[in-house]
């Protein structure tokens, strides 16, 4: 059995079909409509699954029998469709040693997939299973059709997933529990519950560069629970979710540069209240560099960005503004009731500034950070809203 943490287990039971605007239905309506099709792709439409492996140069047509006689540290090239084998709840294709998958795209063969579902019908539990304490990279590979995630990374685990789509995947696109997670030039897209998650007391790495999390339904496009998280030069877009909207982060540091957050949506669900329409901060301490969030939306506070504190005054809470970041044409209050925060909602201790130029740092790398020159405006129906939490930075 797949470990989860609890606040995704609270997530997976959380959904329902809300009272939202006409932009709500029409993000659900095209991400739930891209998962009905991508399981509806016939096995015979595709070129069969061929893979070579680069050190013996031996040809395999069946890349589980590919993985199990590979040595630690070989490459495993792939073309085709590849499906998973044996019965539900197992994993499409286990990993248990150091491998590169690396997939090769031709006009005849198409890109490279990977693909949960089983020739007899069945629908496997993740397409890719990475043991605890191994080192993965997935290069150049289509990732679909997991019941459960597109790839799930067990305890310690390393995984370089590169230039990859993951989509459309029954609950998520990427779980790692603790260990180390880069995401460069790849597309998470129309995943359930959420698109990334680095989650459990296991204080893991999670770095994503050059891509784009969309269309992913449910919880939140990227949950971070005890992490160091830093994002560069991606996108975030086109999201809802009931934790967050765009991101949600739970005792973690995270740092983000040159990157959007953009038209995500936030609903409220039975056990979470429609907080952080582009991202929702909970004990944790978040920089955003030269970055934006604009036109996302929560249903309650917080059309740009959520933050509270620790309730016991034990763990800081902040949210730091540099460079040209800006937070602008968010809204709250979406449900009709009227909630306050449109831009950013500040509660229970916590607290939102802009750096100086002088003393504030990045907490991940420890460079000084450059003066805020940004701004908050043009939020429905605020900019700012003290909730308990301090604003130290001119909005409007």
């Amino acid at each position: 059995m797949l470990s989860r943490s609890p606040m995704l287990e609270r997530g997976l039971a959380s959904f329902r079909t809300p009272r939202a605007r006409s932009a709500v239905l029409a993000i659900a309506s095209v991400s739930v409509v891209a998962l009905l099709l991508a399981a509806a792709v016939p096995a015979q439409a595709a070129v069969s699954c061929r893979v070579r492996n680069a050190r013996t140069d031996v040809a395999y047509r069946s890349l589980v029998r590919a993985i199990r006689l590979a040595r630690a540290g070989d490459s495993l090239r792939i073309h085709g469709v590849c499906h998973g084998s044996g019965l539900p709840p197992n994993p499409a294709f286990e990993i248990g040693k150091n491998l590169t998958l690396r997939g090769i795209s031709t006009p005849t063969s198409g890109p490279a997939t990977l693909d949960a579902a089983t020739p007899g019908g069945d629908q496997l539990q993740s397409v890719v299973l990475v043991d605890r304490g191994v080192s993965v990279t997935l290069r150049g590979l289509v990732i679909r059709r997991g019941w459960v995630d597109g790839i799930h990374a067990e305890r310690g685990a390393h995984v370089k997933i590169v230039d990859s789509s993951v989509r459309a995947n029954s609950q998520g696109g990427v779980y790692a529990d603790g260990g180390v997670t880069l995401i460069r030039d790849s597309r998470i897209v129309s995943n359930g519950t959420y698109g990334v998650a680095a989650v459990e007391k296991h204080h893991g790495v999670l770095r994503i560069e050059r891509s784009v999390l969309s269309g992913n339904v449910n919880g939140a496009p990227i949950l971070a629970e005890y992490a160091s998280v830093m994002m560069t030069d991606s996108s975030v877009r086109s999201n809802y979710g009931t934790y967050s909207g765009g991101m949600a982060f739970y005792k973690s540091t995270v740092t983000i540069r040159g990157s959007t957050i953009v038209h995500n949506v936030n609903l409220e669900g039975p056990d979470t209240d429609g907080t952080g329409g582009g991202m929702s901060i909970d004990m944790s301490i978040v920089v955003l560099i030269d970055s934006s969030l604009r036109n996302n939306d929560a249903s309650s506070y917080g059309g740009g960005v959520y933050i509270r504190g620790d309730p016991y005054g034990v763990l800081a809470s902040s949210l730091t503004l540099a460079g040209r970041s800006v937070i602008q044409r968010n809204a709250s209050g979406t449900n009709g009731w009227g909630a306050v925060g449109g831009g950013v909602a500040v509660d229970g201790g916590a607290t939102v500034s802009a750096a100086d130029g002088t003393s504030d740092v990045d907490p991940i790398t420890g460079k000084l950070l450059p003066v805020w020159t940004g701004r908050i405006s043009d939020n429905t129906p605020d900019d700012c809203a003290e909730l308990g939490g301090t604003v130290e930075l001119i909005c409007g």
